[in-house]
């Protein structure tokens, strides 16, 4: 080439002048080393000067080429590809400029939209029946009793009997996905794309796995529908697939099965004092922690009635009975195996080999750590803030309800427990056998004695009490 080349980057960086000439090395060296058959080179200047010191003569002849054109399926893997890969903005590029991806044209409702939502719904001034139906779908789909009250003492008459109404919910936002209808599902992800939110804030994934619909799973899957997604109580779609499977036996046994390996993704990870943990999913740990996740307002809303609302073991013992032996093997649906991964894992535990994954609320009753935080599409998130346990502090008319959320905020402030080997038998025969372990109880929790020893004495009298379901009242006999 008539003597050596000296590349170097130019001295002054304001001076955009070669950008064209970068841009074009570029493009040649990435069709270069990309090519798989063939390489043709079109240039409009044949007397390019980069042409001879290439070796390059123009051929002075036409090149006929076939036509090719990616499809509207490979578009939406290399979409996919690139999210993968963290390139959200060329995958958005795609979806928007070659997909055409339009807005959904409803308003979607979601935590941040809900109180202006109810606000309009409840006004004296304006009666706005649309505001008040779309609220109450809401507070029936998501199950939020302040809500139905609210609507009731509005003079709304379908929230005085909203436990008959769910059915009629879902059939309202689930007609698009059975039989005849799915057509009408696929206009709509091909115009407002595969993670499109319907106007109470769920994707067709999650609604897809609320109904265990596998090959709507598996299609949407691999059209780069994105499971990492939450609904308004921070549940993703394997969640929403575990909620139904502890509420329904049938979906325990004939659903989850499939539907859980297919949502289930390698691992979930979580950070707690700044130490960060994965936990794989072969893992017991991945289970309980998705489990909790998953039923953790339904456990509240029922047990703050008439106990501590808190996990037991048996609230899992129970649901696991129904799993098939492939997604949780036999040995693992035990109680004692189940008690002591809870205990293995508790935020007091001090051992080196300890996640600190659950705080012990008493004796025998568990909830997630309140300082733990999990990753998401957004980044990290408190796994009570994923839950919307703000929402929890408005409803102030439930005392019960208050204190718990208040002894949550206290953990969520309280400092990390110290390093250090594991307690002597001696020392852990010495905790307070029905409260938090010993290096815990030093910081003050904002729930009394009197109202702590009241819920304890509550729980004695559980196995008498008429008003307190049957499956409850074997727990309180364990108690004694």
């Amino acid at each position: 080439m008539g003597g050596a080349l000296r590349y170097a980057r130019a001295k002054d960086k304001s001076d955009k002048s070669l950008d064209a000439f970068k841009f074009y090395i570029n493009a040649l060296y990435v069709a270069i080393t990309r090519a798989v058959e063939n390489l043709v080179l079109v240039e409009q200047t044949p007397s390019h000067r980069l042409l001879p010191l290439l070796g390059l003569t123009p051929t002075g002849t036409g090149a006929h080429l076939a036509a090719q054109q990616s499809s509207t399926a490979e578009w939406k893997a290399e979409a996919r590809k690139l999210d993968l890969q963290g390139k959200t903005e060329q995958a958005e590029a795609i979806r928007t400029t070659i997909l055409a991806i339009q807005a959904v044209p409803w308003p979607v409702l979601t935590p941040a939209t809900l109180a202006t939502l109810t606000q309009e719904a409840c006004d004296p001034a304006h009666y706005n029946r649309q505001a008040k139906q779309r609220l109450f779908e809401y507070a029936v789909l998501y199950q939020v009793p302040a809500l139905l009250a609210r609507l009731a003492a509005c003079k709304f008459t379908r929230a005085t009997h909203a436990e008959t109404e769910l059915p009629a919910v879902e059939r309202k936002y689930h007609q698009d996905y059975t039989g005849k209808s799915l057509p009408e599902l696929d206009r709509k992800i091909g115009l407002y794309g595969v993670d499109f939110r319907n106007p109470l804030n769920q994707t067709p994934l999650m609604i897809a796995a609320r109904l265990g619909l596998l090959p709507l799973i598996r299609t949407l899957l691999r059209d780069g529908a994105t499971p990492t997604l939450v609904d308004n109580w921070g549940r993703t779609p394997l969640q929403i697939a575990l909620r139904y499977a502890f509420r329904d036996a049938r979906y325990a046994r004939t659903a989850i099965g499939e539907v859980y390996p297919a949502l289930a993704p390698s691992s979930l990870k979580v950070r707690i004092d700044d130490r960060l943990t994965k936990l794989d999913n072969h893992r017991p740990e991945f289970f309980l922690v998705n489990a909790m996740l998953a039923v953790a307002q339904d456990i509240l809303r029922v047990k703050i009635r008439y106990a501590l609302p808190a996990f037991q073991t048996a609230d899992f013992v129970e649901a696991l009975a129904q799993f098939p032996d492939h997604v949780i093997p036999p040995w693992r649906k035990r109680r004692r195996y189940l008690t002591a991964v809870l205990a293995r894992h508790e935020r007091s535990r001090q051992d080196p080999d300890t996640r600190r994954l659950f705080l012990r609320v008493a004796r025998g009753y568990y909830i997630l750590n309140p300082r733990m935080e999990v990753e998401g599409p957004e980044g990290w998130v408190n796994v009570y803030d994923l839950l919307q346990i703000q929402h929890l502090e408005q409803e102030t008319g439930d005392p019960r309800l208050q204190q718990f959320v208040q002894f949550v905020r206290h953990w969520q402030q309280a400092a990390p427990p110290p390093e250090g080997p594991s307690p002597s038998p001696a020392s852990a025969r010495g905790s307070h056998p029905e409260g938090p372990a010993e290096e815990d109880r030093a910081a003050v929790v904002p729930i009394s004695a009197d109202t702590f020893h009241r819920i304890q004495a509550s729980l004695r009298q559980l196995s008498g009490d008429a008003e307190v379901p049957q499956d409850v009242r074997p727990r309180a006999r364990e108690r004694e």
